[in-house]
């Protein structure tokens, strides 16, 4: 759907929706079941010990809301604005290798809410711009030509699948092997610490060679945000020539976005987020003639 709003606000909102089949699913091709004993007399194939096996029994699927607003360059001004809600669900991680459904849940690469606002601002004043047009060549060299630009966005978390210390299941690998999952874990936005993401309490480690029950990409990491911003400013040299100075600031708020929790049951970062995904603001000046 797509509609103008006034002369200059074009509003539009879609739906996108995606099913894949038949994907290869990578798994550990000889794993035995989980039990007590030697591991390797206890393979399908003895004389063998790993085994990387495709299936084609993946699948993924994909649901939208898409939406966005646009303020088409105008007096100097051009606005655009982003949001998406969605899910995106797959069966890729092998949490049992004997029973496929568990293996389903959100995807590594979800994201359940984004947004992305940017713009481009002239200054309005100046030679050429709204004010200022009769200006001295004094003023208009200090105060004309500048712009303003600047991309923010904000997003929400990614998957988590919680793990557990060792090999529980004595199979030697082929398995994420999970812990009993008792409650919610996800705690409410106002109680998330760096020392204490989610509610640690929520899982358990599982009875000797049992598969835990807490499925994956259950937990939802922290959020992201990010401000990126630029200011630039033209002279003018001759008819055909100028120079552009521009000023741009990466992270320009010097926000820090948290790293994931630790998400291994039994360690002692377990639900600790220990380090940031993003770098300090970062600030580089530039001068670029054109002619």
């Amino acid at each position: 759907l797509e509609r103008t709003l006034g002369q200059n606000l074009v509003l539009k909102a879609g739906y996108v929706g995606t099913k894949s089949t038949g994907l290869s699913i990578y798994r550990e091709g000889n794993a035995p079941p989980p039990g007590a004993g030697d591991v390797q007399s206890r393979r399908p194939f003895q004389n063998i010990s790993s085994m990387r096996v495709a299936q084609s029994e993946g699948f993924a699927t994909y649901h939208g809301l898409e939406t966005s607003i646009q303020h088409r360059f105008r007096a100097g001004l051009s606005l655009e604005g982003t949001y998406t809600w969605s899910r995106t669900i797959d069966n890729q991680t092998i949490v049992d290798l004997r029973n496929l459904p568990l293996n389903k849940g959100l995807s590594n690469f979800h994201l359940a809410h984004r947004f992305m606002t940017s713009g481009v601002w002239e200054v309005p004043f100046g030679r050429g711009r709204k004010w200022g047009a009769d200006a001295s060549p004094v003023a208009n060299a200090i105060l004309g030509g500048w712009q303003t630009s600047g991309i923010l966005v904000l997003r929400t978390g990614t998957p988590l699948t919680i793990g557990i210390q060792g090999d529980n299941l004595n199979t030697g690998g082929g398995y994420t092997q999970v812990p009993h999952r008792l409650r919610e874990p996800n705690l409410p936005r106002g109680e998330r610490t760096r020392s204490k993401f989610f509610d640690t309490g929520a899982f358990e480690r599982p009875a000797l060679y049992t598969i835990g029950n807490a499925g994956k990409n259950i937990l939802i990491g922290p959020g992201n945000r990010n401000l990126d911003f630029s200011i630039s400013k033209q002279f003018a040299l001759a008819e055909r020539k100028h120079l552009q100075f521009r000023a741009e600031l990466f992270n320009a708020t010097n926000h820090p976005n948290w790293g994931n929790p630790g998400a291994t049951l039994g360690t002692a970062a377990f639900g600790t987020i220990t380090s940031n995904e993003n770098l300090p603001r970062v600030m580089q000046l530039g001068l670029k003639l054109v002619y």
